[in-house]
């Protein structure tokens, strides 16, 4: 369902790079060729000059000289004297006919600019000269210029031309260098955008999943007590056409199962609100300083009875001296624990033993609930606050849902504190004995009643901020 979005995103990457890194890299290119032409122009100006003060300066031209200079610069020089061309063939061979090129650059310079490179200058005090790119028969291309001076027996011309060819070759090959580049590095990046926008869209993926499995997971848990009402209805509607004596007796069980049934929903359908309003951010929480030691005690009295009734055993460890309060929701608080301890009674055996104790620890109350029951493996410890999640559906209770540990830790996290869950000091299956309330596991061990997935009962701890400027409600 997300794979066309995953497309999407992965061309809209690499569009959105693949248009970046053309423009800076036509703008790095012009900047480049921009510099390169300039230093070009310069250096053929200097050679301009050079060889015009060698002949104002020397009646004598050393053919050797020449030579070397058009040799070393690609260069094509002709020079004239008072009209007459210098005996000089030249040393650089071009793909274009020597003789026309100079036939082209003396024509250009005449008819584009004035210049007669035959004639006298009009002024003897200032040279003329021009520069301007001319084009060979073979798409070979110059660099042309005509200057004509004025010397002490007379006047000279100079034609110069520098073949540019072997640069301008070089920018072809730097283009064609960049364009590649800029082709694998976005090649590259389709790859890169594709694996990226995947692991974007993963949280969606999970999300997406987990919300049909809530969905999945909540329709199967309504339809339950849903067709159990509905069978005792119809029990409930063939009962009254008979008129044996049994029937108000069938009445009433029927009555007591519908009841039963309407509260396991009615429960179900208020866990699945606070989660829908704790996912929307609205939690109407009730801050007060709560104490912790007073609290636990009652959340312990209320369960006595039902561990008589269960025929577990339940202890409870409280620090000596006084507890400080706690800023917090005192229901959502008693909620959260009463969750922990249904949770041990549930998974608990007949005979077994359920121990509360509070302890601090850095600025922070802790309250444990620890059972020698069946304990949780590794692998459902990571997932056992997931909603709806139940280790073993088939040992599950029916009366449990698995939104229980879900809730208990929004109000352990909307209180600012944690909810953990590890392997209990008490061995799965241990006799009752007396452990010190702390955070750190007993060395006691007992091999002999290793009969849940560790080998011991499981921990729950509720650790919760003494300060109110760590609590988020």
């Amino acid at each position: 369902m997300l794979m066309p979005l995953r497309r999407r995103l992965s061309l809209l990457c690499v569009l959105v790079t693949g248009i970046l890194l053309a423009t800076m890299a036509a703008f790095l290119l012009f900047v480049s060729e921009t510099q390169q032409n300039r230093q070009s122009d310069i250096a053929f100006q200097n050679h301009l000059n050079a060889v015009v003060s060698r002949l104002q300066s020397s009646h004598v031209v050393d053919h050797l000289w020449l030579s070397q200079l058009e040799s070393a610069n690609r260069l094509v020089i002709s020079i004239q004297d008072n009209g007459l061309p210098l005996l000089f063939r030249g040393s650089y061979k071009t793909d274009t006919p020597r003789e026309a090129l100079l036939a082209a650059t003396a024509q250009t310079a005449l008819t584009s600019y004035g210049i007669d490179s035959n004639a006298a200058p009009l002024s003897f005090s200032t040279p003329h000269q021009v520069s301007f790119s001319l084009n060979g028969e073979n798409g070979d291309r110059y660099q042309a210029a005509v200057a004509v001076f004025s010397t002490g027996s007379g006047w000279k011309s100079v034609l110069l031309l520098h073949d540019r060819c072997e640069e301008l070759s070089q920018q072809r090959r730097f283009r064609q260098i960049s364009f590649a580049s800029i082709l694998c590095a976005l090649c590259l990046l389709c790859g890169f955008s594709y694996w990226f926008a995947g692991r974007a869209i993963r949280p969606v993926e999970e999300a997406q999943k987990r919300q049909a499995e809530f969905i999945a997971a909540a329709s199967h848990e309504l339809r339950s007590p849903l067709a159990v009402i509905q069978a005792s209805v119809s029990a409930f509607a063939d009962a009254s056409v008979c008129t044996s004596p049994e029937t108000p007796a069938q009445h009433q069980v029927f009555f007591d199962v519908i009841h039963r049934e309407c509260r396991r929903m009615a429960r179900l359908v208020d866990d699945l609100l606070f989660l829908a309003n704790s996912d929307a951010g609205a939690r109407p929480f009730c801050t007060e300083p709560v104490e912790a030691d007073t609290l636990l005690m009652e959340v312990y009295d209320s369960f006595l009875p039902l561990s008589t009734q269960k025929k577990r055993r339940l202890f409870l460890s409280l620090p000596d001296g006084i507890c400080p309060p706690l800023p917090g929701d005192r229901q959502r608080l008693f909620q959260a624990l009463s969750i922990l301890i249904d949770n041990a009674f549930a998974y608990t055996w007949e005979g077994g033993q359920i121990q509360l104790s509070l302890f601090y620890q850095r600025k922070a109350v802790c309250f444990a609930v620890d059972d020698d029951g069946i304990g949780i493996s590794d692998v459902d410890k990571k997932r056992v606050f997931e909603r709806f999640y139940r280790a073993d559906p088939a040992r599950s209770k029916k009366e449990h849902y698995g939104l229980g540990l879900s809730v208990a830790k929004e109000i352990a996290e909307w209180h600012g504190g944690t909810l953990s869950v590890c392997d209990s000091p008490l061995p799965s299956g241990a006799s009752p004995s007396v452990f010190k309330a702390s955070d750190e596991r007993l060395p006691f061990r007992s091999d002999s009643h290793a009969v849940s997935p560790t080998g011991y009962g499981a921990r729950f701890v509720l650790r919760l901020p003494l300060s109110a400027r760590d609590s988020k409600i």
